[in-house]
């Protein structure tokens, strides 16, 4: 009984905030209110409007209520705030598409670089506006939009019987609907040689009622190992205050959903501009 209170104030806590379609509509999106939200210093906002004007400001309150006040050198600040380095004229050396993602198309949507793996761009939305996100010039709009556009990126998959694992990504790709990727899943696990179905996100960090008890049931039922690989630039601490977030709809599934959390050995810098060095030449092995 003693812990009873705290699971009943955070489960509150979820109620008040709403689902998290409401929560991402009342995202923050102009710097001035992020500025005025976190007491920052006002020379903060002239830059961060040029800046996202350029790539927009989104920021969930769940996100935001973890920033440090009067802090600018917050790290969970610096995934979001646009600054006015991000309009510096790109170097020579730089390119639009740092991770080689155009020489990777296999079909609309679909990208594979290494053997044994290939990667599905669900959508370009996301749930928040990452300042380092290495996909702002991906070509979006000339993806698969409904299921019934996605056939030729599962054909391709059919028909390459090395690849065992698909990786969802964006975007993010549990901006999707629940039902989507219910069908979505379903068609991947039809294909006999697919063995393992990846999920990069950040919605569980940054909107952590997006675990929704379909969600888990999706991932759990499936017929491929679902792994949930959530990229964390900060402590771990916000992991495991985002999870806590989730338990009560995970906890009574008594179902188990891997979860990977990648966290770099040290912060990175996040004062990156929309481009970075060119890649190297891809190994032999892949495509």
């Amino acid at each position: 009984r003693a812990s009873a209170a705290p699971v009943a104030s955070a489960a509150a806590t979820r109620a008040a905030r709403g689902s998290w379609r409401d929560q991402l509509r009342a995202a923050i999106r102009d710097p001035d209110e992020l500025v005025d939200r976190l007491s920052l210093p006002a020379g903060l906002r002239g830059p961060a409007r040029e800046a996202a004007r350029a790539f927009g400001l989104v920021a969930p309150e769940a996100f935001v209520a973890r920033m440090r006040h009067n802090d600018p050198s917050d790290p969970l600040l610096a995934q979001v705030l646009p600054i006015g380095e991000e309009l510096a004229p790109a170097p020579p050396s730089y390119v639009a598409d740092p991770c080689g993602d155009a020489a990777a198309l296999r079909a609309p949507g679909l990208l594979q670089k290494y053997r044994g793996r290939a990667l599905l761009i669900l959508t370009g939305v996301c749930a928040v506006a990452c300042r380092y996100c290495f996909r702002r010039e991906y070509p979006y709009a000339d993806g698969p939009g409904g299921l019934a556009e996605w056939q030729p990126a599962l054909d391709a998959l059919c028909d390459s019987p090395d690849v065992e694992e698909v990786l969802l990504s964006g975007g993010d790709p549990l901006m999707r609907p629940d039902d989507w990727l219910a069908d979505l899943a379903a068609r991947l696990e039809s294909i006999p040689h697919l063995r393992r179905l990846r999920i990069h996100t950040r919605l569980p960090i940054v909107l952590p009622e997006r675990v929704t008890g379909r969600l888990v049931e999706v991932l759990a039922d499936s017929r491929l190992t679902a792994v949930v690989g959530l990229a964390l630039w900060a402590v771990v601490a916000i992991v495991r205050a985002s999870l806590q977030g989730a338990r009560d709809v995970i906890a009574p599934s008594s179902r188990l959903v891997p979860v990977v959390v990648v966290v770099p050995p040290e912060p990175p810098t996040l004062v990156s501009p929309p481009w970075a060095p060119a890649p190297p030449a891809p190994p032999a092995p892949l495509i």
